[in-house]
């Protein structure tokens, strides 16, 4: 948050002609994320950042990013071959959000988001009551 303050004072500077001034925030701030407040409130303040550059005629764009596969923590917690649904998102490949990123810098939104939404499970007449169990505890 301070470095996000900082570097948008810099670039106003010493920066004139900066074509894209980006900071990745979370889903968390959009959506909300339980004992993750104060994580939130710092993500908020940097898209407010943003927001204030574009209504001043600058670029500015924060991106509510969801867990993103293939790195960092979530990717450690993953067992190989299965997807990890956390707060009913899947992870985001990182040529996904690559690809993702290119679409978004060429709008003109200050705040967008970015997550991979998982499918709710199709349980009803389609499966008895020992299968629906079964899925549930994720023995099938």
């Amino acid at each position: 948050m301070r470095m996000t303050k900082k570097m948008d004072e810099l670039s106003r500077k010493i920066c004139l002609q900066l074509r894209h001034f980006v900071v990745f925030s979370s889903v968390s701030c959009g959506r909300g994320n339980a004992g993750q407040t104060n994580y939130g409130m710092a993500n908020s303040v940097m898209e407010r950042i943003c927001e204030k550059r574009m209504e001043e005629g600058l670029h500015g764009l924060a991106i509510q990013w969801g867990a993103v596969g293939n790195v960092g923590l979530v990717a450690d917690m993953q067992e190989e071959n299965k997807e990890l649904v956390i707060g009913g998102t899947l992870q985001q490949r990182i040529f996904s959000c690559l690809e993702t990123l290119e679409v978004f810098l060429l709008q003109d939104r200050p705040v967008v988001s970015s997550m991979v939404v998982a499918e709710k499970a199709k349980i009803g007449g389609s499966m008895n009551i020992s299968e629906t169990v079964a899925h549930v505890m994720d023995r099938n």
